[in-house]
């Protein structure tokens, strides 16, 4: 495997050497940590004065990434955990940390530092994107739940000067294509705007990949099933719209006003279940709606923000997808809330304060057929949570010793609410929670650091599990019980790392050690012959190393141009879940978690218009239960899965409790060309070695693909 992974990396920095290059100075910006200005903590911060780990997706990555939404970016780009399901439906997760698809994701997700409103990142376009900001480690003590394993915010564009913009049009392999438009700028001296549209779709069913660049063992052979090369998986196709923008009036010099609104749909979408088709083809449509009013300005030395926000997301799921289909099931989460927050600036330092109230309300409703309604599976609930906090970053000895003190103090409210076909009543809980953090990072010599981080984080479980009873119906009919008594989940993290940042050598390094303890993690108690209910069961471990290392050839010629080689590594030494009952101790390898992931390639960009891209991503093995089997409910023996041609798909695992699925190098390559500085063409290529993999069992990740592009800068 290293051996395959070194000649990748040789390859890929061997293919982009720079010959003949004609280099104007200054063509090619680039620039250093210390002047990277990042909005996650809700206001302008300097990058290099954050002792935290924090890594930053610029708009120049972002173009050159082949990706559809945060999903593809986030995976391509970073060194996460990714469930990702087909049909716009994508989890991820941080630091070890279990990206469930069914669960809490230990993963917070902003836009413009205002929660996104939905629990699916695969609905999440790139359009007017100025950056991504990858906040890793916790981050509860800012934010509140949810951010145990990091905070991921997406910062928009807000276009003040002339007005001008691009449009682009692209097509490729399996019918697919892109349109997108983006528009900014001021329409007067008081009146500003931004304005993105874009849709997008796949027309044909995708093929699966013909091979793979690293070597399979004879039981990943059989976990990967030979069957599922270079075949067509069915019912993939989709299409997508999203429109938004943003209107901007500045009051006067001192404040701003900016009203946001967001609209994504996605119709039609096919899915088959997994590539097999074991759960039979289905419809899936989601719609989001969001809005958000930010105030913000300046009072002496205080920059005052104010934020109201809300957002509704819609899920509808059909029992099949033809023209007789019936909806089944209807989802609901309605997302709202408001941020108030004062950064006080004393000299070189600031002091963060901060009230805000985030409330998600999730709402429910099955159909056995056209006319029979039948019981949700949990009844409606609100978890509301209302949180004051403050954060002082204190930089003393001319700016050398930069630290970050702070903490948060959490009152959550659960409420249960009385539902149709369900026998519940309204019924309320309550808990508070404070969590603390604490950074500093200390400049030595030129360019060197070392950073050091501890805090503590939390997720709040959903309401159904903490407030009242409730009993369903139908097939999965059962009473369930709440329980008062559960805890939140609690992580607390340590961070130690070292980094180097030189522009004028164009090198860059940063690596981080970090260990987390993970307790009280919610769990079913299915004990009680009577109910069910919810318990703080488990516990887990996990530490590891973090590495970020790239170096811009293009420093040698006072970046005329750029070439730049870059990795991002995260290696866990551990990451291991410890479950305890009266009898025994036990201890196991955290699901869904890959114990090495990397991305890394090689960027160029030059100064007469070109630029090309080419990323290699490898994900390492991991775990995950085998389900993929059926009964013989007269024996109750497990048998294999038999396709409608009556094939049988893993005959050899059906015994199987566990899977340890096989590492994957996934390698891809774009490239553009810009004439006259308005129009331009690209390529690029997904999946270039046809690398058959999955990132969720059995739900195969599309083959070589191909896109073709035109675009026109106004």
């Amino acid at each position: 495997m290293y051996r395959e992974l070194f000649f990748a990396a040789v390859f890929l920095f061997a293919a982009f050497q720079p010959k003949g290059l004609a280099q104007e100075s200054g063509s090619t910006k680039t620039l250093p940590i210390s002047e990277v200005t990042v909005n996650a903590f809700r206001t302008n911060s300097d990058l290099g004065k954050i002792p935290q780990q924090l890594k930053i997706i610029s708009q120049d990555e972002i173009n050159t990434i082949p990706a559809n939404g945060l999903d593809d970016l986030l995976k391509k780009s970073a060194s996460i955990d990714l469930v990702q399901y087909i049909g716009f439906k994508s989890t991820i997760g941080m630091r070890g940390f279990t990206p469930s698809a069914h669960g809490n994701t230990y993963t917070l997700v902003l836009i413009n530092g205002i929660p996104v409103g939905t629990d699916n990142i695969s609905t999440l376009n790139l359009n007017s994107i100025k950056q991504v900001e990858i906040l890793k480690g916790p981050y509860s003590s800012f934010f509140g739940s949810d951010a145990m394993g990091g905070v991921i915010n997406i910062s928009r564009k807000k276009s003040k000067d002339n007005i001008s913009g691009k449009a682009a049009i692209s097509y490729g392999s399996f019918n697919s294509y892109k349109i997108n438009a983006n528009v900014g700028g001021k329409i007067s001296p008081k009146f500003n705007f931004d304005f993105y549209v874009n849709t997008r779709a796949q027309g044909d069913n995708y093929i699966t990949g013909n091979n793979n660049l690293l070597k399979l063992s004879d039981e990943e052979k059989l976990i990967m099933e030979y069957k599922s090369y270079g075949k067509e998986y069915e019912n993939t196709q989709y299409s997508q719209y999203n429109i938004g923008g943003r209107l901007g009036f500045q009051l006067n010099d001192d404040w701003a006003l900016d009203l946001n609104q967001d609209y994504w749909l996605a119709k039609d979408i096919q899915t088959n279940g997994t590539f097999w088709g074991s759960y039979g083809a289905i419809g899936v449509d989601i719609d989001r709606w969001s809005q958000n009013l930010n105030i913000e300005g300046t009072v002496g030395n205080n920059e005052l923000r104010f934020s109201p926000h809300y957002s509704i997301e819609n899920t509808i799921y059909y029992n099949d997808v033809s023209s007789d289909k019936f909806q089944t099931s209807d989802y609901s989460l309605k997302s709202f809330g408001f941020i108030m927050q004062d950064a006080l600036i004393i000299g070189t330092h600031r002091l963060i304060f901060g009230l805000d109230n985030f409330s998600k309300k999730y709402e429910s409703k099955q159909w056995l057929d056209v006319e029979n309604p039948t019981s949700p599976f949990q009844p409606d609930y609100l978890n509301m949570t209302t949180g004051i906090y403050l954060q002082a970053n204190i930089n003393l000895l001319n700016n050398k010793l930069n630290t970050s003190i702070g903490g948060r103090y959490d009152n959550i409210n659960f409420q249960l609410f009385e539902t149709e076909l369900i026998e519940s009543v309204n019924s309320t809980e309550r808990y508070n929670v404070f969590n603390p953090n604490l950074g500093i990072q200390y400049k030595f010599f030129t360019g060197f650091k070392v950073h050091a981080a501890a805090g503590r984080a939390f997720v709040a479980p959903d309401a159904f599990k903490v407030a009242g009873n409730y009993t369903t119906s139908g097939f999965y009919g059962a009473t369930y019980r709440g329980n008062p008594n559960l805890k939140p989940e609690t992580s607390v993290t340590y961070d130690l790392g070292l980094a180097y940042n030189n522009k004028k050598t164009g090198v860059n390094i940063d690596v981080t050690y970090f260990t987390t303890y993970f307790k009280d993690q919610v769990v079913t108690d299915g004990s009680n012959a009577d109910y069910i209910t919810f318990i703080n069961a488990d516990k887990a471990n996990m530490d590891g190393l973090e590495v970020a290392i790239s170096y811009d050839l293009g420093a040698l010629k006072n970046y005329a141009y750029s070439l730049k080689a870059y990795l991002d590594y995260t290696h866990m030494y551990n990451a291991s879940v410890i479950i305890e009952s009266p009898t025994e101790i036990s201890e196991s390898q955290m699901k869904y978690v890959r114990m090495n992931k990397a991305s890394f390639g090689v960027m160029f960009t030059g100064s007469k218009g070109f630029s090309a891209r080419i990323n290699a991503r490898y994900i390492g093995p991991r775990d995950e239960d085998n389900w993929f089997y059926t009964y013989d409910w007269t024996t109750y023996e497990r048998i294999p899965y038999l396709t409608e041609d009556g094939q049988e798909i893993r005959p050899e695992l059906i015994h199987e409790d566990l899977l340890t699925f096989p590492d994957h190098l996934i390698v891809d390559l774009s490239a553009s060309y810009t004439i006259k500085e308005k129009y331009g063409i690209g390529i690029t290529v997904d999946n270039l070695f046809d690398d058959n993999y999955m990132e969720k069992d059995l739900y195969y990740m599309m083959g070589r693909s191909f896109m073709a592009r035109l675009s026109y800068k106004f």
